[in-house]
């Protein structure tokens, strides 16, 4: 369990003015149980009305659209020498297509081909133009199992005091009156996905204010992902198949996130050029790679991060 700073939180000297903001739009992307969906609640549940969450998962294709891969057949490219998680483009199979290896096929969640890019890009257009958000939106995401994580109700007292003052809301007493008020216009949209900075979505990628990576190394995604009871999907329930996660979850994250990272090493370093270019920001930005001294991500060091990126965003001067 985290404990706050000791330190008091500054008050944020914001150029920030009530009513002359655009909405923000955060993303929070990673590989698959990396934290962030954990990340996106507790942010939305310091802000209040004043944050929405979209989740990337709630733009899956119909069931029957999923693509199929060959589970066999990757498991033994995986197996081979390479483990540069490519894919061989002749074991994707497109639903409705030849299924001469009918057994071995299984639906592939982990790509972009299970996404409606188009609908995701003009609901993030939508945003950018309008500042409108549909609270009433039926999220499938929101039916699903995520782990509760014991926080220190001081650490978020403190994190909700700074990120309020990071965005010109109110604080203390005054903020549930705030809270209640007319006044919810939605200052930050909080968009988590696991796929949100790949170059298969560069143009939902483009529309993002912030851009934060959560890292996480294989054998911690291994061990929450096989942990997880499921999903819910548009028209049913998906249970991972035994492999999965070897042959085609982890594989997928590799091949489409390489080309952040120096010689295409998920769980190394990040490439500083390529990162600053598109604005993307790592958590943390250390390698990953399980030695005696990794750590997966805290929930304190994502809020730091997120309120520094509040400020620069609003121009205010982060204490």
């Amino acid at each position: 369990m985290s404990t706050p700073p000791t330190s008091s939180p500054p008050p944020a000297s914001a150029s920030y003015k009530e009513g002359t903001s655009t909405t923000l739009l955060l993303a929070l992307s990673g590989p698959s149980c990396s934290g962030k969906t954990t990340i996106a609640r507790l942010l939305k549940s310091m802000l209040g009305p004043h944050a929405v969450i979209l989740h990337e998962d709630d733009f899956y294709k119909p069931d029957g659209e999923i693509p199929l891969v060959d589970i066999k057949r990757q498991q033994r490219e995986e197996s081979g020498a390479n483990g540069s998680g490519k894919k061989d483009d002749e074991a994707r199979i497109t639903a409705g297509e030849d299924k001469s290896e009918e057994q071995s096929l299984v639906q592939d969640w982990d790509s972009a081909g299970a996404l409606d890019i188009p609908k995701l890009v003009e609901a993030l257009r939508n945003i950018k133009q309008n500042g409108f958000v549909n609270r009433t939106w039926n999220s499938k995401e929101d039916q699903n199992d995520v782990k509760e994580v014991p926080i220190d109700p001081s650490l978020v007292d403190y994190w909700r005091t700074r990120l309020r003052q990071a965005l010109g809301l109110k604080e203390g007493a005054e903020a549930d009156k705030d809270d209640k008020s007319q006044d919810t216009s939605v200052k930050v949209v909080i968009v988590d996905g696991f796929l949100l900075f790949s170059e298969d979505l560069a143009a939902a990628r483009d529309l993002f204010d912030i851009k934060l990576l959560l890292r996480a190394n294989y054998e911690t995604v291994k061990t929450r992902r096989e942990a997880r009871r499921g999903y819910v999907t548009i028209e049913g329930f998906w249970e991972d198949p035994e492999g999965y996660v070897d042959a085609i979850m982890w594989p997928n994250y590799v091949r489409d996130h390489a080309f952040l990272f120096k010689d295409g090493n998920v769980e190394g370093e990040l490439d500083e050029a390529v990162c600053k270019d598109l604005r993307i920001e790592g958590i943390p930005t250390e390698s990953v790679s399980n030695g005696p001294n990794y750590k997966p991500v805290t929930i304190s060091e994502a809020l730091q991060k997120i309120y520094e990126e509040f400020c620069r965003e609003r121009g205010v001067v982060a204490g």
